[in-house]
C-alpha cells in the first residue's frame, strides 16, 4: 500500500522523465549513484519504493506459506476424525433408515 501511494503521488520523484524517442542506452540505473547525486533513472525515492514493495512481497510470500500449512494440518486432522467416526455413522443412517421402514411397515426391524 505505501508503494502504491509513493509511485502514484511522488511519481517524478521516483523515476527521472524521458522522451519516448530517448536512446535505451542514456538511462543509467545506479542504486548507490542515485543517492549520492548522480543521474539515475530510478531516484532515490524510487529505491526505497521498490524495497518497500520487494519487503511487502515477501511478507506476502511468508504469510501465505504460512496459512497454507495451517489449512493442511487443519484440513488433515478433520479428516482424520471423519474417517474415525465414518462407520459408527453409516451404522447409525442404516439404524435410522430400518426403524423408517419398519414404522411404514414395509420391512421388519432387524
Amino acid at each position: 500500500m505505501v508503494g502504491h501511494v509513493i509511485f502514484t503521488f511522488f511519481s517524478t520523484e521516483c523515476f527521472d522523465s524521458f522522451e519516448v524517442s530517448d536512446p535505451i542506452s542514456s538511462f543509467q540505473i545506479s542504486f548507490v549513484g542515485s543517492f549520492n547525486g548522480e543521474p539515475s533513472f530510478v531516484k532515490s525515492l524510487g529505491w526505497i519504493g521498490l524495497i518497500i514493495f520487494g519487503l511487502g512481497l515477501v511478507f506476502f510470500m511468508v504469510y501465505s506459506a504460512m496459512l497454507q500449512s495451517f489449512l493442511r494440518r487443519a484440513i488433515a486432522a478433520r479428516r482424520e476424525k471423519l474417517t474415525s467416526e465414518e462407520e459408527d455413522w453409516k451404522a447409525q443412517r442404516l439404524k435410522l433408515l430400518d426403524e423408517i421402514e419398519a414404522a411404514e411397515g414395509n420391512k421388519a426391524p432387524s
